[in-house]
This record gives structure tokens, sequence and C-alpha cells, in this order.
């Protein structure tokens, strides 16, 4: 087992030194803390996608670096970044409703959660389990350690690539990440995702108006991701990019723990999906278009 990994992360605006890959027990540190400024983010190489008759999505990639399927990795861009992209591309962030209606709509990718059994199995040193520690304690440990490195951002999108394993033209995909979504307060952040199939919920659910939120304008984890709504037909967004009708059918359904349509892949397609992936070498790419 073997976690990717990039360690001796260089400066945030330009290629970052990748240390290979990291074995059972070899790693006490996963790194410095690491974003994507917003000059780096750009709409991913899957392009727009239609979420319904009015709007379409786009996830934000860093093409800085590349996964061993050539994929770029997902933007890890602050609140305030996550705006100043929308803002450049003339699109919006994406809006708690639609985060519920791609969910509803998508190629459901179950959510990520760090650390894992291959980021535990890395630990070492002061980042080992101490004898008697609880899980939860040593968990919390691990991800003050590595939560904002480039290391986990790495492995959350190595994981969630052997899940998905391709990405079809045109396809809306859910579960790439938590989402920074529309609407929150000046100098706040607002996030959703991570849907609980056990349970019909967000673990991350949709805010109300005027919640502050858990972060503020600056927050960024391996979990926080960037969906970029735009409208259709060419005009100027407005109101944050809420749409006007299927959106409120999709809250609703979320909300009252509906069954949510959508493709779920095997543990089997996983595991040998996961085994090429980690042990693949992993490079540095060109910007793709």
């Amino acid at each position: 087992m073997s976690v990717l990994s990039a360690l001796g992360v260089g400066a945030v605006d330009g290629p970052a030194t990748i240390a290979g890959q990291l074995a059972i027990g070899s790693s006490s540190s996963f790194g410095p803390s690491w974003l994507t400024p917003p000059s780096s983010a750009e709409v991913g190489p899957h392009g727009w996608a239609p979420l319904d008759d009015e709007f379409e999505i786009a996830h934000v990639v860093d093409p800085r670096f590349h996964l061993p399927n050539g994929e770029p990795i997902f933007a890890r861009l602050t609140y305030a970044g996550a705006l100043e992209v929308a803002a450049r591309e003339g699109a919006a962030l994406i809006s708690g409703p639609q985060v519920a209606e791609l969910q509803q709509k998508g190629i459901q990718v179950g959510g990520v959660y760090l650390p894992d059994a291959a980021i535990r199995a890395a630990a070492a040193g002061p980042l080992a389990r101490r004898p008697g520690e609880p899980m939860e304690e040593w968990d919390q440990r691990l991800r003050n350690a590595g939560m904002t490195s480039l290391s986990w951002a790495l492995h959350h999108d190595a994981v969630f690539w052997s899940r998905l394993g391709s990405w079809p033209a045109g396809a809306l995909v859910a579960g790439a990440g938590k989402h920074w979504v529309a609407g929150a307060p000046t100098g706040r952040a607002w996030l959703m995702g991570w849907w609980d199939a056990s349970t019909g919920k967000f673990i991350q659910g949709l805010p109300n108006p005027g919640d502050a939120g858990f972060h503020d304008d600056s927050h960024h984890d391996y979990g926080t991701t960037t969906v970029l709504v735009r409208r259709r037909d060419g005009a100027p967004m407005g109101g944050g990019g809420s749409s006007s009708g299927g959106w409120l059918v999709a809250a609703l359904a979320v909300a009252a723990g509906a069954v949510v349509a959508g493709i779920y892949l095997t543990s089997s397609r996983k595991r040998s999906s996961s085994s090429s992936s980690s042990s693949s070498s992993l490079s540095l790419g060109s910007r793709r278009g």
C-alpha cells in the first residue's frame, strides 16, 4: 500500500517538487500548507456540462499538477479565490440547491474522507498512533498535520478517480469534494457536499440564509473544491447563480431524504482501479486546454 505524496512543496505560484510515493510507515510529515492561487486555476478539461435547461456547470482544476492517469488535480482555492475565478470566467459559484440538483442528476462518486486507511498506514514518527490513543483523536491529529497539504489533495483526487474511472464528455459528476457555494456573508465561506447515502443527507448541508458558516473566506483544505455555474444562453449571471425551477424540486427531495438516483460504483472496481492508480508514478504536466 502506498499514498501519492508531494513533499517538499515549493512556492504556490510555481510547480512543486514531487517526491514520489509515500510507503507504509514512511511519513513523519505531510508537507506544508498549500493552495491554488486564482491565477493558476482554470475550468477543467471536461468543460461545461448542462445542469438543467437554464444553467451549466464546470469543475475548476489546478493544471500545474497531474495524476498518473493524466488528469489535473482539482483546484484548492479559498472562498475568496473561488469568487475571483468565478468573476474572471463570467460565472458564479454553484448554489446550495444546485449542489443538490447535481447530486440528484450526476454520476455519483462517494465522498473521499481523510484520513483513510492508506494515510494512517503511512503515518510515522510524531504522526504514528500513540499507545492507547482513541482513533478519533489520532485522526484529528492527522487532519491537523495534513488536511491543507498538497499530499492530501493528491491522495483525495487519486481515490476519487479510482472510483470514477473515466469522466464521459458532457457528463455531470457528483462527489468531487465539498463545494464552495454562493451566498456567504462578506468575509465568510459556505461549503456543501459529501452525500451520505445511508442517511439520505449531505454531511455538510445547505447553509441557511445569513448563516456565517464554519469558515472564513481564507479557509482551504483537501476537500474544498470549486464548481462554477453560468447561464447556457450566455446572459450575465445574477443572484449568485440560483436557478428558478428544477433546483427547488431537488432541494426539497434531498431535504425529505428521498432516494437519489445515480450510478454507484462497485467495490471491486474501486479496488482494482485504486491499486493501479496508487502504484503509478506522479508527474507534473503542462497546461491542458
